[in-house]
């Protein structure tokens, strides 16, 4: 009965010390990516099939990392948990090269050429991992709608600056367009390489000002 009950106790608190993570999971071009899975390396591994672009895991203190993976687009993130609370871990997907990668390491499997053709190994090595970034990059073109939407979040970004004369905070922004941390990030630094806005830090918030 002792036994059972310090069992008990212990499932008790590792449940009580759990963290909720959620997130979102966005491509390149902003836009939430649906019908994908997220592990997490928790023991046992947790696994999550987002219909909508959002997950959720309960994991107790410790060292993860989550991973989202779509084709040949791949989302890692690590994190440390410390103490229980609420997580919120924004998943972006970018181009995996782990196939290029192993080109790099399998020097083994090259056959060995003529001493004097040697230094050119890297060299065409070189040229067909260019040619896989080309290739991604030029076959899948954004589609217009999206360019446009991304067009019109920017905007909004500039008109509520114009109509708090010029200057907010970041923190104010994320709670006018209901967007995630990360994503107002991204629209804020898209805007300060077009010389629309600048950033300014100050103290521990950032404070944008319409140029």
């Amino acid at each position: 009965m002792l036994k059972q009950l310090i069992i008990c106790l212990i499932l008790v608190s590792s449940i009580a010390q759990a963290a909720i993570i959620t997130g979102t999971i966005y491509d390149l071009e902003f836009s939430k990516v649906e019908e994908i899975l997220v592990t997490v390396n928790s023991v046992p591994e947790q696994k999550f099939l987002s219909k909508d672009g959002s997950y959720k895991f309960e994991l107790p203190p410790g060292k993860y990392t989550i991973t989202a993976r779509q084709e040949e687009l791949l989302a890692t993130e690590n994190l440390e948990i410390v103490s229980e609370g609420n997580y919120v871990i924004d998943l972006f997907l970018f181009p995996s090269f782990e196939e290029e990668n192993q080109l790099w390491n399998e020097d083994e499997s090259i056959p060995d050429l003529e001493e004097n053709s040697s230094p050119w190994i890297p060299i065409i090595l070189f040229i067909i991992l260019i040619g896989i970034i080309l290739f991604y990059f030029l076959r899948k073109k954004p589609k217009a709608e999206k360019k446009e939407e991304v067009k019109e979040d920017l905007e909004k970004v500039i008109q509520i600056l114009k109509k708090h004369d010029g200057r907010t905070t970041q923190k104010e922004l994320r709670k006018e367009l209901l967007f995630s941390e990360a994503k107002i990030s991204l629209m804020v630094t898209e805007l300060e390489s077009l010389n629309k806005v600048r950033r300014i830090k100050k103290g521990r918030t950032n404070v944008i000002i319409l140029n």
